[in-house]
This record gives structure tokens, sequence and C-alpha cells, in this order.
């Protein structure tokens, strides 16, 4: 996060847009949903600073943090997209969805 910047392996990317409920979208279009919620993640650590200290001073379960950091990704990102947006806004939502849907399967485990 110190960098402030965005990184994606375009065959990373395209291999989520494979596994995701998105593959009608085009992949510029993929993409676009993929940044709002990784500025989503963005947000989180900006706005939730102290409970990523945490998460370094205490043995605080990877999964249940990353878990939380989903949740917030989906939530901070939702906030910055413009009302307009409705498609885009579903398109998110589904991502987000799918997102939440895996954490939750792992976190069982």
């Amino acid at each position: 996060m110190k960098d402030n910047v965005i990184k994606y392996n375009l065959a990373s990317l395209e291999k989520m847009k494979e596994n995701s409920p998105l593959k009608h979208l085009s992949d510029e279009e993929f993409f676009e949903v993929c940044i709002y919620h990784e500025l989503g993640h963005y947000l989180d650590y900006k706005k939730n600073q102290d409970r990523h200290s945490v998460r370094m001073e205490n043995d605080y379960p990877e999964l249940e943090f990353k878990f939380i950091g989903e949740q917030n990704a989906w939530r901070y990102g939702k906030e910055i997209i413009p009302p307009y947006r409705t498609e885009f806004s579903k398109n998110f939502d589904k991502l987000n969805e799918s997102n939440i849907a895996f954490w939750t399967t792992n976190r069982m485990k």
C-alpha cells in the first residue's frame, strides 16, 4: 500500500474472468469492475489502518482478516461508483458476491 499503485497480472486477470460470473463482459469492462474493487481495498486500508496494524501485531486469523477486507472492499468500492452507473453497479455486486462466497467457503474449512 505504500506505493499507491495497483498492479495486475493480465494472465491472472483473464483467469479470474473465466471463473467469475462476469464472463459476458468485455475485458475492459471486467478490468474496470476489478479496479473499483481494488480501490475499495485501498480505501479500507486508509480508513482502517488500525485494523491492519492489529493484524501485524497479533495472531489475528489470516482468513478472517482477508474476509473482512473483502467485505470492506465491496462496501468502499460501491461508495465510489457514480449513481447513474446502475448496470456497472450490478456487475460490481456480482463480482463481490462471488468473492464473499469464496472467502466464506474457505473460512469454514
